[in-house]
């Protein structure tokens, strides 16, 4: 207990305690014990903030981290950027075995012929070997057609790299140095990812699996209102299924 003066009057010598000011009236206990928890908010504020920047400081700390693990594959990016020295006309058999074309290319047009080979020289006949092969060669020329019309956009971007490099090359070399760093930004973005995946994991995907209370069995049915009509119509209040929602086809409860 102190002696304060009144915040409303200025009264002299009133208890902190005091329930009220006796010359105003002014509630000096709740005055005070407002101030206090103002305080005690503030300074949980200013520990999560600090918490917070904490983990900031730590995850950019991480980030960077990560990211020098990929300094390799940065720096083999930019200095193939570097070399070019004019763009590159792009071939198109190539690009039929490129990164995002590559797996479909084996499996619709080179599996199939491959595939069909084989039988031939090992005079077999299997039905799903066949099969495939078949279906492969019908589709191969539709994904080859497709894959021609998305060559020609490459083929697009490479002609308009083209006359810029023969009539800008200051803006040339510009645009190589935002290619650089485009690849420089991808990078972090991804250690970013990596870092956030780590501290906020995507939530679980829970599954509410009904199960038996007696066998613990996950091979339940739900028992339709017409099956369980139409076993009160026939066995009438003796059914087992009046009240009941859901059968283990494992041991046959009901429940």
């Amino acid at each position: 207990m102190a002696l304060i003066k009144c915040p409303e009057c200025g009264r002299e010598n009133v208890s902190d305690t005091a329930e009220s000011c006796p010359t105003c009236g002014y509630g000096i206990k709740a005055h005070f014990d407002r101030i206090k928890k103002q305080q005690i908010a503030e300074k949980s504020q200013r520990q999560q903030r600090e918490r917070q920047e904490r983990e900031r400081s730590l995850r950019q700390a991480e980030e960077e981290q990560k990211y020098k693990e990929y300094a390799y594959e940065v720096k083999v990016e930019q200095q193939k950027i570097d070399s070019t020295t004019k763009p590159i006309k792009p071939n198109y058999f190539v690009y039929l075995f490129s990164k995002d074309v590559r797996l479909l290319t084996l499996l619709i047009v080179i599996g199939p012929l491959l595939t069909l080979l084989f039988c031939v020289a090992a005079q077999i006949d299997a039905f799903i070997l066949v099969l495939y092969a078949a279906i492969g060669l019908i589709i191969a020329p539709f994904w080859l057609i497709w894959t021609f019309i998305a060559h020609r956009e490459e083929i697009k971007a490479y002609k308009e790299e083209l006359e810029l490099y023969n009539n800008n090359r200051a803006e040339w070399e510009r645009q190589k140095e935002r290619q650089k760093s485009n690849v420089e930004n991808r990078y972090r973005a991804r250690a970013h990812y990596e870092i956030e995946n780590k501290y906020n994991p995507p939530a679980s995907k829970t599954t509410n699996q009904i199960k038996c209370p007696i066998c613990d069995s996950t091979n339940v049915e739900k028992i339709s209102t017409i099956d369980r009509s139409f076993s009160v119509a026939m066995v009438g209040l003796a059914s087992g299924k009046i009240g009941k929602q859901y059968k283990c086809k494992k041991c046959k409860h009901m429940w």
